[in-house]
């Protein structure tokens, strides 16, 4: 594995390629980096050319020298895979990386061969949702990251689950320490300020992989439901007894939902 890093707006940008056979850019979710996909880059690496990205702020990458959004993120990995002279691949994300894939989705259509939606989706933020991340966003700022991110991450998986991936989130939160509040306020705020992705969803000619959870206390049951009939060519996957991270919770299922997406495009 090979660690290399660019510059975007005044941030240095960490990412990883590791090994051979089609692209695939990874996209981690809010408050993690790209070592959640450091056991699926190992399984796959075979079959896969890897591009995991850290997004500003998180892991090895600087955050940059004014606030982003959401369509900086794309600028950023459509800069990457240029330097890589990639002119085609899967670009997948979980959670907020889905939302990054999708304004991918929106900006650079034809050069993607699929798309994945990990424990992601394609709708605008609720009133509701968007208070509630407004609300951490001052949490951070008047307590810190330390309290909000130990609740955070066993929040991921859901219950029954927890007691099973103690060490992953005793890794996730170690991880977690070095991530400052306001790299966890701008990722947050990046999200609040998106647009509605369904009819780029609906647009899009490619095949689309969605990996769902039904105890996923992020994103509603109903919501991922009412995604799965939005794509031309989606391969939905529901698993009613995950959480909000499925590629740990359920890893067998998910190399293989995967990896018959992948050979498939």
């Amino acid at each position: 594995m090979q660690s290399f890093f660019t510059s975007y707006k005044g941030g240095r940008i960490h990412y990883k390629i590791h090994g051979k056979g089609k692209p695939v850019v990874l996209l981690h979710g809010y408050c993690e980096d790209s070592s959640v996909w450091q056991q699926w880059m190992e399984a796959h690496r075979a079959k896969q050319l890897f591009v995991a990205i850290d997004l500003p702020g998180f892991g090895q990458s600087t955050l940059l020298s004014s606030e982003y959004t959401i369509d900086d993120l794309t600028s950023i990995v459509h800069q990457i895979m240029e330097g890589l002279a990639i002119k085609q691949f899967t670009i997948m994300g979980h959670s907020m990386g889905g939302y990054v894939a999708l304004a991918y989705a929106a900006r650079f259509p034809q050069q993607l061969k699929g798309l994945g939606l990990i424990h992601s989706h394609c709708f605008q933020d609720s009133p509701d949702r968007i208070a509630n991340r407004r609300k951490s966003i001052d949490f951070i700022h008047r307590h810190g990251t330390g309290v909000f991110l130990k609740e955070f991450y066993g929040n991921l998986f859901a219950p029954d689950h927890v007691s099973q991936h103690i060490p992953t989130i005793r890794k996730l939160q170690e991880a977690g320490k070095y991530i400052s509040a306001e790299a966890i306020a701008q990722g947050a705020k990046a999200m609040i300020d998106r647009p509605d992705y369904a009819p780029i969803l609906a647009q899009f000619q490619q095949p689309v992989f969605m990996f769902c959870g039904g105890q996923d206390t992020a994103i509603a049951s109903s919501i991922s439901f009412r995604m799965a009939s939005i794509p031309k060519f989606g391969d939905f996957h529901f698993l009613p007894e995950c959480g909000h991270m499925g590629f740990f919770e359920a890893t067998s299922y998910f190399y293989r939902s995967v990896s018959g997406f992948l050979g498939r495009i």
